[in-house]
């Protein structure tokens, strides 16, 4: 009986920290609502969440900006569908982006990939239909609120798109088909963060070999 307390032991405690290593990496999704094209000063905006805006010139694409709580970095993939017909050539897609918090410094409104204020976002090149990615990354994190605002800018020439569909634009060539954010910056976590997640994931596996061999003893001595 002993043993298989033991036993239990390891095993429950390897699932807790299984649990902790998990939750390390945790990705949160955002529900989409549909796609909100607007004009931009720069060009074309894709609204992922806009406090000031309208129904009329298209505020959001997610249901609410809640999952952006604690996330220091933000992907947006965007799905580019007759870009060879509407005959706009290539342009570019980056995210811009605020908290809009007292006490939170997560502000980005560059066009160029450039770092500003702690925060950065990298730029698509898109010259082809297809699913492209944008991120923003941010030293500090996001805190959830009434103003948080966030959205895919391009340069698409906005004289260049009225033109298309009589005047009216084409809301079909681009759609958001995802948002996530995500506690960790990186793919891989670096500084503190990296040592606490291998030292939870040498847990892990230690914790395992050890439940391993002791139940293989218990089956043994019975």
């Amino acid at each position: 009986m002993k043993i298989k307390k033991i036993v239990a032991a390891i095993l429950a405690g390897t699932m807790v920290i299984a649990a902790m290593a998990v939750s390390a990496f945790a990705v949160s999704d955002f529900e989409l609502t549909g796609t909100a094209i607007t004009m931009d000063d720069s060009g074309i905006r894709i609204n992922v969440f806009n406090p000031w805006g309208t129904e009329e010139n298209g505020c959001h694409a997610v249901k609410s900006m809640e999952p952006i709580d604690g996330a220091v970095k933000v992907d947006v993939t965007v799905k580019v569908t007759g870009l060879e017909a509407s005959g706009l050539g290539s342009f570019k897609l980056w995210l811009n982006g605020a908290a809009n918090v007292d006490g939170c410094d997560v502000s980005y409104w560059e066009k160029d990939g450039s770092a500003k204020d702690g925060c950065q976002s990298t730029v698509a090149e898109v010259s082809a239909d297809g699913e492209y990615t944008v991120t923003l990354t941010s030293e500090a994190a996001w805190v959830k609120g009434d103003n948080n605002f966030l959205a895919v800018i391009s340069d698409i020439d906005a004289a260049a798109w009225n033109e298309l569909n009589g005047g009216e634009g084409d809301t079909g060539l681009l759609s958001i088909t995802a948002v996530k954010a995500s506690a960790e910056a990186g793919d891989t976590p670096t500084g503190d963060s990296a040592a606490t997640t291998a030292i939870i994931l040498a847990a892990v596996a230690a914790l395992a070999v050890v439940a391993t061999v002791s139940v293989k003893k218990f089956a043994a001595e019975r």
